[in-house]
């Protein structure tokens, strides 16, 4: 008998709790909250529990969304960028997405930059593949007009 009161005062707590946060959260449409919110790296590596690679996932699943759409990246490159970096945050492991931030983030010179933060961090972590230094000397090149970057990268 005890047992039951329990879970029957967990349930209510948990639909309070639920009604509460609900009557909360801006009226906006899913597909506003789902491309404006992106976590901070840290906290979502702290808030993943030991799925870093499932968070990690989800998040490069958003930005290939973005990229692929009918509306495409531009306007939403810091988007694309802040998505990256936490997926490359969880998983630094990963290769893909280093190049993906690299060849959509080009619409203004802060994209660029952001791109090349994230390009530096993939040859961190990827030495021997050299695909990280020719975006990055790319970008130096061929965006920001620093030559002398691009051929020291």
């Amino acid at each position: 008998m005890r047992m039951g009161v329990a879970r029957g005062v967990l349930a209510f707590v948990v639909v309070v709790g639920v009604s509460v946060a609900n009557r909360e959260l801006p009226n906006d449409s899913a597909q506003t909250q789902t491309e404006a919110f992106v976590p901070d790296p840290q906290m979502a590596d702290l808030a993943a529990f030991g799925f870093e690679a499932v968070v990690g996932d989800l998040h490069w699943l958003r930005a290939v969304q973005i990229a692929g759409s009918p509306q495409g990246p531009y306007g939403r490159n810091h988007l694309i960028g802040a998505l990256i970096d936490v997926v490359t945050t969880l998983d630094p492991w990963v290769d893909h997405p280093y190049r993906f931030a690299a060849v959509w983030m080009t619409e203004d010179e802060l994209a660029v930059r952001k791109a090349n933060e994230i390009l530096r961090r993939g040859v961190e972590h990827h030495p021997d593949d050299w695909r990280g230094y020719f975006y990055l000397a790319f970008n130096h090149f061929f965006f920001l007009g620093e030559d002398e970057e691009a051929a020291r990268v």
